[in-house]
């Protein structure tokens, strides 16, 4: 009664949409942000960002061939990873002890919660749902799914609490 994947669609008021796909059982797995706008593109991937930008802006060209750019500006930046949450609680010991800017403060992660919740009652009441999602309808919407969930056998083998290297974020 879990999810091993994930796939939003999101739409904003300006008209902008957005696709997010997520899956934890995708061997050996894609750790890629892609960011598409209407003057270039962002792609993080493989520890290598890059970004590719046009003239004029493709709302111009759009209907009219003739003023497509004829060459984009690319450029790519490389740098070390470190594993993401081993950054985060890095970062945090350096905010408590110096005061750093934290890189994931707590109201991203409310943020990250309402969209999550918002996805999910999205998908059980089949509609669209704006952000933040409505409190009571989603908690009314979890006792309905307590009541129908039904207790699942616990597996008999205890794991040794080491992620394997698949489960690393590799960004």
């Amino acid at each position: 009664e879990v999810e091993d994947e994930a796939t939003l669609f999101a739409r904003w008021e300006n008209g902008a949409t957005g696709l997010f796909v997520t899956s934890t059982g995708d061997f050996p797995g894609t750790n890629r942000l892609e960011i598409d706008g209407t003057a270039g593109k962002i792609v993080l991937e493989h520890s290598k960002l890059s970004l590719e930008t046009f003239e004029p802006d493709e709302r111009v060209f759009r209907y009219d061939e003739s003023k497509k750019p004829k060459e984009t500006k690319k450029e790519e930046f490389t740098f070390e990873t470190k594993g993401s949450h081993a950054k985060i609680i890095e970062n945090f010991t350096e905010h408590l002890l110096n005061g750093t800017p934290l890189i994931a403060p707590g109201r991203d992660g409310l943020n990250q919660l309402a969209l999550s919740n918002a996805a999910y009652l999205s998908s059980f009441k089949n509609k669209e749902v704006a952000l933040p999602p409505d409190e009571k309808e989603f908690e009314e919407l979890l006792e309905g799914l307590r009541k129908k969930s039904a207790e699942k056998e616990a597996k008999k083998t205890t794991p040794d609490g080491k992620y394997k290297s698949r489960w690393q974020v590799n960004w």
